[in-house]
């Protein structure tokens, strides 16, 4: 099906799934199976989208597109559900077993490390650890370095307020205020806690105190230009982690709608991400304590988005992958421009 197709489907899907009340699918899979109303059907949770997460994917290059189903538990009516969206899709649907879906900013090892640069450990003095993700200045206040990660690296998923101390290396890997300290947290874009409505970023940034030092490492000279994810998707992207360091993947997906875990917080809805699946055999795109890191295209140099998130599923069972949100949005929410 062409691009409109695929979204307007999309979209149907998935507002049958968000606003499932009587834990059911029966009125919808009934008319489409029985012809009528009455008919019966599998259940369907609530929380659908903490099972299942809906996309868009390419088929036949990129002028062909289908339906992504990403099952986040191995339970038969969860791939029940699949099977009749892919039906719904007349079988145009690629599912996937993927494992739950976590944000992730946690693991263990570094020590502090100066100058400052893309891929250390960072994060608010109440959580683990993420990923500085890349140097940004503010259109506002552009006297003073700042640096772009997630919201729940920096701000402590909104629990921090402005001017609180962002250390590296995060707290789990031994950061302690005030000798940890490397500046204080600045702009962030609240998080919707409902699992209702719908967030399309995690983000955060932190002001540096003047006499931190940094340096852009492995994202100097990325491009000006940021291209929509359409233009992405099948295209091979690069990140750089405080977990994994440097992985590269393939934009699987767009569009994405699904539900990720918070530690402390329960399960929020996104929309709109993008799908990463590694290129390396038995090496993943992202771990726990990746979150932050931006996304690029290693060949175009062109920035893509920022990880949020990904799946704990083994490489055995499935296929893990990881959740980045599209970056041009972020930068205008927070009224900054990368630094390359």
């Amino acid at each position: 099906m062409d691009l409109e197709s695929a979204m307007s489907l999309h979209l149907k899907l998935l507002d049958s799934l968000v606003t499932v009340e009587d834990r059911s699918l029966c009125k919808i899979r009934a008319m489409a199976e029985c012809g009528g109303p009455t008919g019966e059907a599998p259940p369907m949770p609530i929380s659908a989208l903490e099972e299942l997460g809906l996309g868009i994917t390419s088929m036949a290059g990129r002028l062909q597109y289908a339906l992504s189903i990403h099952l986040h538990v191995d339970k038969p009516e969860a791939w029940e559900t699949a099977h009749y969206l892919k039906g719904e899709a007349d079988g145009q649907a690629r599912i996937l077993y993927v494992g739950r879906a976590v944000a992730q900013a946690t693991a263990a090892g570094a020590a502090p490390s100066l100058p400052l640069r893309p891929g250390l450990s960072v994060g608010h003095e109440r959580v683990t650890y993420g990923t500085l993700g890349a140097f940004v200045a503010s259109t506002r206040d552009s006297d003073r370095i700042r640096f772009l990660s997630n919201n729940h690296v920096l701000a402590a998923c909104d629990r921090g307020t402005q001017g609180d101390d962002i250390l590296q290396p995060g707290p789990y890997q031994g950061g302690k205020a005030p000798r940890s300290r490397i500046g204080a947290l600045d702009e962030k874009e609240e998080l919707h806690r409902d699992g209702v409505t719908p967030n399309i970023m995690d983000a955060a940034t932190c002001v540096l105190d003047g006499d931190v030092s940094f340096h852009v490492g492995e994202l100097r000279g990325l491009s000006a230009s940021i291209p929509p994810p359409v233009a992405v998707i099948g295209s091979q992207v690069a990140k750089v982690g405080s977990t994994t360091k440097r992985t590269t993947g393939t934009v699987i997906d767009i569009g994405f709608s699904t539900k990720l875990w918070y530690q402390g917080e329960g399960y929020l809805r996104f929309d709109d991400l993008m799908v990463v699946a590694s290129d390396e055999v038995g090496k993943r795109f992202s771990r726990g304590g990746d979150s932050g890191a931006l996304v690029f295209r290693p060949d175009s140099r062109e920035p893509v988005g920022l990880h949020i998130g990904g799946t704990e599923l083994d490489e055995a069972r499935g296929i893990p992958v990881s959740y980045v949100a599209p970056l041009d949005p972020i930068l205008k929410k927070l009224g900054v421009t990368l630094i390359s």
